[in-house]
């Protein structure tokens, strides 16, 4: 038994952990240049250069993204052990579903850049975020629910916190879709406040 519950969490984090490759490096298919002529002044091209700014910001943004959702991931390796039989199916589902929406990430990632002052793009954009950190969320919850109930209370808090930070991002992704469709720019600057949020709930769990 042991062994093939072994066998299942590789077969899990194997296949998780190409499939976070994979979409990592799709993000960068999405930073090129221009068609430019062989002869170019360096004017020029540093104007060219300049151009990628805005897709490179979203290459930037959306790779931070997919790997704070695999470092998420990493974590849950040492909960999976706690599964019981029939609850794999379950957990098979709910890994599907995270994948799905970091698979999507790279298109939406495109749409942003190619597209940044589009009210819709950028609530694709956050909506596929958000999506994909609840989904991380509730698999969280899923797979810590049974340790949780036996450990100590001490580090109850510490997962308690842990889930907070794993909330914040989705959260604050979600509540910048309405202000997408008044302001792009305000939606975007919205999304600094994971930072601070973050911030203060890591200082609060190194206190305790």
């Amino acid at each position: 038994m042991k062994n093939e519950q072994e066998a299942l969490i590789h077969r899990i984090t194997g296949f998780s952990d190409a499939v976070f490759a994979v979409a990592i490096t799709l993000l960068v298919l999405d930073i090129h240049t221009a068609e430019l002529p062989a002869l170019l002044s360096n004017a020029d091209f540093s104007s060219a250069l300049l151009n990628t700014l805005p897709k490179f910001w979203s290459f930037a943004l959306s790779f931070f993204v997919i790997g704070r959702y695999w470092v998420s991931h990493v974590r849950f390796f040492q909960f999976f052990r706690t599964i019981q039989e029939e609850e794999k199916p379950r957990l098979l589902f709910m890994t599907l579903v995270l994948l799905f929406f970091v698979v999507l990430l790279p298109f939406s990632t495109s749409l942003i850049s190619a597209h940044p002052e589009q009210q819709l793009a950028v609530a694709v954009y956050a909506g596929n975020i958000a999506a994909g950190g609840f989904a991380q969320y509730v698999m969280w919850l899923y797979v810590t629910r049974e340790y949780m109930q036996k450990a100590p209370k001490q580090e109850n808090r510490l997962l308690y916190y842990q889930s907070m930070r794993l909330l914040v991002t989705p959260l604050v992704f979600l509540l910048s879709i309405p202000l997408a469709f008044y302001n792009v720019h305000l939606a975007e600057y919205f999304w600094i406040l994971i930072l601070f949020v973050r911030t203060q709930i890591v200082k609060r769990q190194r206190s305790l």
